[in-house]
């Protein structure tokens, strides 16, 4: 094969070869902690990268079963090391998604 498997299939439903759905919330998952045993893992089993963890425990957030606040403490981790502060637009953006996320929101 020329594509790793997953964006082989994402390049087949784009073309029209396939038709794709996705479950929601995730009925399958995977755990944390295989993060730290993974190939991308720095020293003392943590994650190098930050952006991994934190695309990992937003995945994980979706998962039936979950365990939210092992998901937090990976997002705290790797989120607050030497973060600049934040400009408006971002300001704005995490507002208007804490307000679609909250009870607070109504469809129209």
């Amino acid at each position: 094969m020329r594509l790793p498997v997953d964006l082989f299939v994402r390049e087949c439903v784009h073309a029209g070869k396939l038709k794709a759905a996705c479950l929601f919330p995730f009925p399958t998952s995977f755990r944390l902690d295989e993060l730290f045993g993974s190939t991308i893992a720095g020293e003392a089993g943590a994650p190098a990268n930050p952006s991994v963890s934190v695309l990992a425990a937003l995945r994980y957030s979706f998962f039936i079963g979950r365990d939210l606040d092992s998901a937090k403490r990976l997002l705290d981790g790797a989120t607050n090391t030497g973060r600049k502060p934040a400009n408006a637009h971002h300001d704005m953006i995490v507002q208007a998604l804490e307000f679609v996320m909250s009870d607070d929101f109504k469809e129209f």
